[in-house]
């Protein structure tokens, strides 16, 4: 499997302060079955250092290959949404993901403006491609499910949180929306190895049992390897359940 969403390169970020816990990071994610990962740092938030960001990540992929573990790292960042930052990305002062067209972009988790409408816009008139991280947090997605769909519709693609499938409330909600095909990745959002492990499996397993083998390969392997090379998202395919069982909570 690929992560396209992890916080493991060490003391720039809320992600380890230590490269040892980096290191045992990369070790449980290759234990889940990731064999590809894709930083995403976050970018500007206060108190992250990002100028640290290149060589952290070199120090890493040196030590893992040290190590001989055999973990595939591309560069990235999580970009919170904002107007400097929009503007910073257009500058190619921040990363889009493995260098392609594929941003990775954070919301704030309680408010939305008609001015994030306006920045998504912008992003995808210069040609980004926008991934909107970890979907199942933000209020307005969960209060007002015609928004999700409104994003979809619009080309922004989605991405859940791996461990959201394992909560009561959130996989409800995570499996409605992939029911509606309105998910198109399942990623980590990993910290740490304690606190927000890089845990996926258990979250591949309740798409394979839910929704079957198509949605759960396309969400976890195919889609982010599409990320990687630049390609276009498919959307799940169990979109085409008979309404009565979409909607269906769990």
């Amino acid at each position: 499997m690929i992560d396209t969403h992890i916080h493991i390169l060490p003391n720039v970020d809320d992600g380890p302060k230590m490269m040892s816990e980096s290191v045992e990071m990369a070790k449980m994610a290759m234990d889940e079955g990731i064999t590809e990962m894709i930083v995403t740092p976050h970018y500007k938030r206060p108190g992250y250092i990002n100028e640290k960001v290149p060589e952290a990540y070199e120090a890493l992929k040196n030590e893992l290959a040290k190590q001989k573990l055999n973990l595939k790292l591309y560069m990235g960042n999580e970009i919170y949404l904002s107007e400097d930052n929009v503007m910073d990305l257009l500058e190619k002062k921040a990363y889009t993901l493995n260098d392609g067209p594929y941003v990775l972009v954070e919301l704030p988790f309680r408010h939305y403006f008609p001015f994030h409408d306006a920045l998504l816009h912008q992003l995808q008139l210069k040609g980004y491609k926008v991934i909107l991280a970890h979907a199942e947090r933000y209020e307005v997605l969960i209060n007002q499910p015609n928004k999700i769909k409104e994003l979809v519709e619009r080309n922004i693609y989605i991405q859940l949180t791996s461990n959201a499938l394992l909560k009561r409330k959130t996989r409800k909600i995570g499996l409605k929306w992939i029911r509606a095909g309105w998910v198109h990745l399942i990623s980590t959002d990993a910290h740490g190895v304690t606190r927000r492990k890089p845990s996926i499996k258990k979250a591949y397993n309740v798409v394979l049992e839910k929704t079957g083998k198509e949605d759960a390969d396309l969400l976890f392997v195919h889609n982010p390897k599409a990320v990687l090379n630049g390609y276009d998202l498919e959307a799940p395919n169990s979109k085409a359940i008979k309404v009565k069982r979409f909607w269906q909570w769990g």
